[in-house]
């Protein structure tokens, strides 16, 4: 999200073999054998959409929100984890299946630039919340069963960013 609580969605590229061209949470990805999910969430925020991040512990999240600049670093936190999940995926034909998976979730801010550095994002749009539970009603089709699970699930937590702490320099 930006720090004013709006959510950053990405459009899948037309060149992913599942979920083409739909709206989609706003990073991703599988873990590699060997790395943890912390690392992989940190790896795919800088190739997906080239966003420098950290992950700090849920206690510390909104104390770090209030000290950082979130033009320069997106702060992310760990909000839950699920042994079960089951993607929902679709093929440009109508195919479709349901991938399961080992999923963890987190939350983040970030007000910076964001670059498209891999071909696996062809855009990005802002919603706010309101905005994006009436697309999600109005266009269903548009956006992936992943997004509707997380809104669904994790929607009470949108919200604005604490106030940033402005630094006084006392030399």
């Amino acid at each position: 999200m930006t720090s004013s609580g709006h959510i950053i969605m990405q459009r899948r590229s037309k060149w992913k073999g599942d979920n083409a061209g739909m709206w989609d949470k706003t990073i991703g990805g599988h873990v590699t054998k060997g790395d943890s999910f912390s690392l992989t969430i940190l790896k795919e925020c800088a190739e997906e959409l080239g966003i420098p991040s950290t992950i700090v512990p849920r206690d510390e999240f909104d104390h770090t929100l209030s000290v950082t600049d979130l033009n320069i670093l997106a702060v992310l936190t760990k909000i839950s984890y699920l042994d079960h999940f089951k993607s929902h995926r679709k093929l440009a034909n109508g195919k479709s299946w349901i991938e399961p998976s080992m999923t963890q979730y987190y939350i983040g801010y970030y007000d910076g630039a964001i670059r498209f550095v891999d071909s696996e994002s062809c855009g990005i749009q802002v919603f706010t919340k309101q905005e994006l539970e009436k697309e999600l009603k109005e266009f269903p089709k548009t956006f992936t069963d992943d997004i509707k699970y997380i809104m669904e699930k994790f929607g009470k937590m949108i919200k604005k960013a604490p106030a940033r702490v402005q630094k006084v320099n006392n030399y």
